[in-house]
């Protein structure tokens, strides 16, 4: 027959409390290491992150590539606007995105109005999430 003292009774508690505690940090940690986001990216039509064109013409087709990568642990649907100080020059059709999958497309816009030193803003749309869910912009000229 099993003595029980109270030495063993706490020996006993201990090593539940220490199990307990190694499943909850295995769950905490599975959740830590998993972050969830959204890679979004501009290219030149050479498939290239540099040499941005630093001028666009008024009513003249410009193209560049996006690019959007789900790691967000689910599959998600995306949509792309571009705009100038407000004025919309193209949008994306939805984009359904499986996770870890990547979307890297042809992108074409056509500024309306001249200006110097414009803001043109790429910004990326999440359903489920309010608002832009990233942002991305190139500082251009538009000449006529």
């Amino acid at each position: 027959m099993i003595k029980v003292t109270k030495r063993n009774a706490l020996s006993a508690a201990l090593l539940v409390v220490i199990a307990v505690a190694l499943i909850l940090l295995g769950f905490i940690a599975k959740d830590w290491t998993r972050a969830s986001f959204t890679d979004f990216y501009l290219l030149t039509q050479s498939g290239q992150a540099q040499d941005y064109p630093q001028q666009l013409t008024v009513g003249k087709t410009s193209t560049l590539i996006i690019g959007i990568v789900n790691h967000e642990g689910k599959e998600a649907t995306y949509r792309v606007e571009a705009s100038i100080d407000g004025v919309m020059l193209g949008k994306s059709e939805q984009i359904n995105l499986p996770d870890n999958e990547k979307y890297q497309q042809p992108f074409t816009i056509t500024p309306i109005s001249l200006g110097a030193d414009r803001q043109l803003d790429f910004l990326l749309y999440k359903d489920g999430h309010e608002g832009v869910y990233r942002s991305l912009f190139l500082r251009i000229d538009v000449l006529p």
